[in-house]
């Protein structure tokens, strides 16, 4: 059985939608926690509703504490039942197969973590653009979650199995999520596998509870507060083997990246051979280098 964890709190209608996506899961084995989080525009009433028609439904209320959720959250994990868990944002959807398709993988990887591209999507359910992220081996991730501040995954998508979710641990802070696949990866040297299919719709919404109570900016503070932390937790003999070819910081987008072109080995440290381009996913290279593969000259 899998342990399906939701939090609310305030977005009845969004919250509709997010229900009804999971009732349509093709795949039907699992038990589906909401934590209500101390709304008042009758998300309450209508979950209760829906426990008349569903079982599998379970519903824990709590006073809204303020803490980004993770109270809320908490609450949930603690009940769990399941083999497996997974997460789910109240505004976020799910694809009709999205639990079958990680069933069907978790057999062959049992000791990882899955997550899939996803839909982004705006507050009215228009899609605005598909992600794609990248499968990487666990140093790579590992890598990438000591030097990139932005998240290489999607929350509502992830897989966990319930003994990994036991050896990290539940939720701590207000950027919950995100500090806890950082424990994950850095600390607890957990894998993750890339699903390379749309199996999830997140919103991308201005009117959120996370940009209207945090803040974008804020967030990305605390991610890189929550990424020193783990610097200073894990081992320093395996930090340095990690990030001694990742210490250079590029002036532009603020990335680490070698201090040598990997095509002629200029030197990167000297201004006049860095050439990086935001958002342009091809492995950094000096200037010239960069100009001969990408345009020819």
């Amino acid at each position: 059985m899998i342990s399906i964890v939701m939090s609310m709190w305030n977005r009845k209608d969004m919250t509709v939608e997010t229900i009804e996506s999971v009732l349509a899961q093709t795949y039907k084995d699992f038990e589906f926690i909401i934590v209500d989080d101390g709304s008042t525009d009758g998300s309450i009433e209508m979950v209760e509703e829906y426990m008349k028609k569903d079982k599998r439904i379970k519903l824990i209320k709590l006073k809204h504490a303020g803490s980004g959720g993770t109270d809320a959250w908490n609450a949930g994990f603690k009940v769990v039942k399941g083999d497996a868990i997974c997460v789910l944002g109240s505004d976020d959807l799910w694809l009709p197969n999205k639990l079958e398709r990680q069933v069907v993988i978790s057999i062959s990887y049992p000791d990882y973590i899955l997550h899939s591209d996803s839909i982004s999507i705006d507050e009215y359910g228009k899609e605005l653009e598909k992600t794609y992220f990248t499968d990487r081996t666990p140093s790579e991730y590992k890598k990438r979650a000591l030097i990139e501040a932005t998240p290489w995954f999607v929350t509502s998508s992830w897989y966990i199995p319930k003994h990994i979710f036991d050896k990290v641990g539940l939720f701590e802070g207000v950027y919950n999520d995100y500090q806890w696949m950082m424990r994950a990866i850095i600390l607890h040297d957990v894998k993750m596998k890339l699903i390379p299919e749309w199996l999830t719709k997140h919103r991308t919404n201005p009117n959120s509870n996370t940009f209207k109570y945090v803040g974008l900016k804020k967030f990305m503070e605390i991610a890189k507060e929550i990424r020193e932390d783990m610097k200073r937790r894990m081992d320093q003999d395996e930090l340095l083997k990690i990030v001694k070819l990742c210490k250079l910081v590029c002036g532009f987008c603020k990335r680490a990246v070698p201090y040598k072109c990997p095509k002629c080995g200029s030197d990167l440290r000297k201004r006049e051979n860095l050439l990086c381009i935001p958002r342009v996913v091809v492995p950094y290279h000096c200037a010239n280098c960069w100009r001969l593969k990408h345009d020819g000259r």
